[in-house]
């Protein structure tokens, strides 16, 4: 909440999952809550999925009205991360063919 209410664009990129681009998700949250003034009455964390992810459900008030929002955590080298935007393409990965004649070999 410090980052959102401070609008501090640089401490959300460092909650964000590293390798994520997260820019837009980022911008969309600041227009969205940046700056509210928000304070948090309940927070709520499961982690029902998997070890590594969780999930935060958040509420409270700004100076103008109710907060709410779920957030995705993720797990990575012993940290937890809030899931903004998505992973970026690894170009060492190809795609699989989907013309015929490509696939296993006969």
């Amino acid at each position: 909440m410090i980052a959102l209410n401070a609008s501090d664009t640089t401490a959300l990129e460092k909650l964000a999952t590293p390798g994520n681009d997260a820019a837009a998700a980022i911008e969309q949250r600041m227009d969205a809550h940046g700056g509210k003034d928000i304070k948090l009455e309940e927070k709520t964390i499961s982690s029902d999925v998997a070890p590594d992810v969780a999930s935060a459900q958040l509420r409270g008030r700004t100076a103008s009205g109710t907060y709410e929002e779920r957030l995705t955590l993720t797990v990575e080298d012993d940290r937890w991360h809030v899931v903004l935007g998505s992973a970026r393409p690894d170009p060492a990965k190809t795609t699989a063919g989907t013309s015929q004649g490509q696939g296993r070999p006969r």
